[in-house]
């Protein structure tokens, strides 16, 4: 929670750095938060904020998504996200459908090509390139959506 040293400016409770000066001790010295950041909602939120959305954390363990095909969905810092194995690279995606915003994956899943919208069943490559619009897409009169327009609705991605 060294990050959390840097909070004076708000005017939260938990600003102070005295709250925090025992756990900046060494080992043998030290002690460990006050118990009230294990339930207080305000604290929750500013480390959510001060934390979990400012920096890399860790949102599962390799072997969860190990395999190229692997989906996962995971809960970071309050933000629902997706963890996807494109072969042998994990990625971080923004769970939700770029179309009308449904949530992509419920479940882990594994062997998948691409990532449907349960929606409209737009899909999705493993690298967050939206590849599948149906309805959209070789309707009878030939149109589809312009590539340059496609591009806005890939997966918003969050890190390699």
């Amino acid at each position: 929670l060294a990050s959390l040293s840097y909070v004076a400016a708000d005017n939260s409770r938990w600003s102070d750095p005295s709250l925090y000066q025992a756990t900046r001790r060494s080992v043998d010295e030290a002690s460990t938060l006050p118990g009230t950041v294990y339930h207080d909602k305000e604290f929750a939120q500013l480390e959510e904020e001060r934390v979990f959305r400012s920096s890399w954390v860790a949102a599962a363990e390799l072997c969860d998504v190990s395999k190229p095909g692997d989906v996962m969905p995971v809960n970071v810092g309050g933000a629902s996200l997706l963890l996807a194995n494109d072969g042998g690279t994990v990625r971080a995606f923004h769970n939700v459908c770029r179309h009308r915003g449904a949530k992509l994956v419920e479940e882990p899943c594994s062997k998948r090509r691409t990532i449907l919208c349960p929606y409209h069943r737009w899909g999705y490559a493993l690298d967050g390139r939206l590849i599948a619009t149906p309805s959209f897409d070789d309707t009878a009169d030939g149109r589809r959506i312009p590539e340059h327009i496609r591009q806005k609705f890939c997966t918003s991605h969050v890190k390699d």
